[in-house]
């Protein structure tokens, strides 16, 4: 039987990295001008990002239930129902975990919500995603303090995980653009290349950048 803390690490490790995604690629359509006019197409499918959200919540059920066996010192097989609804329903943790399954489920919903506009759906998405992600804090140690000390370790955690969500959904979003620009200029590199320079310049990877080092020489 897989050891119980590897398990629950690897299963951490996947919920951070799907909800950063869930929140950051529709936040990273709704900020870059070149996702949103790349001949009309969006970087990631309204299924792409409600297959994250379902994900997510998957990962974080998972995950309640490896922590209730952690807490409870047996097999996650061995885990009786008490254990479980002691967690959900007398600890922070457990709060923390319902909403963020509640507002996961909501956003992979909004998936199948055909007559929603592109860009009032990923605006929905991309803010149930950060509130998913936000919930994050109070399973890591950003909740061991309590009182004045606790709220602002808490928040300081809160807006750290938001910060690495704009970031990995800021880079797999410019992938994902420049792997679509390649396959419709694959037979012309040099248009690919200025396109691709475009992107990235007018994505927020380059604004913390030295312009004067790597940007367009003027006169």
């Amino acid at each position: 039987m897989p050891n119980l803390p590897a398990v629950l690490i690897t299963v951490r490790f996947a919920l951070y990295l799907d909800l950063m995604l869930a929140f950051g690629l529709p936040l990273f359509e709704l900020y870059t001008a070149s996702a949103r006019r790349n001949e009309g197409s969006a970087v990631t499918s309204r299924l792409v990002l409600s297959a994250l959200s379902l994900a997510g919540a998957g990962l974080s059920m998972l995950g309640l239930l490896l922590i209730a066996a952690s807490m409870s010192d047996v097999p996650l097989f061995e885990l009786d129902r008490g254990s479980v609804d002691g967690l959900l329903n007398g600890t922070a943790i457990g709060t923390a975990g319902k909403i963020r399954v509640v507002a996961l489920l909501v956003a992979a919903l909004l998936g199948f919500w055909p007559a929603a506009r592109r860009r009032v759906q990923g605006a929905l998405q991309s803010g149930i995603g950060a509130v998913a992600l936000a919930s994050l804090a109070w399973t890591g140690h950003g909740a061991a303090d309590e009182g004045p000390r606790g709220l602002l370790h808490l928040t300081a955690d809160i807006i750290h995980l938001l910060a690495a969500g704009v970031w990995v959904g800021a880079l797999a979003g410019l992938l994902l653009l420049l792997a679509q620009m390649w396959t419709g200029r694959r037979n012309e590199p040099g248009a690919y290349a200025a396109q691709a320079l475009e992107v990235i310049q007018e994505s927020h990877l380059w604004r913390g950048a030295d312009r004067r080092r790597w940007g367009p020489r003027t006169t």
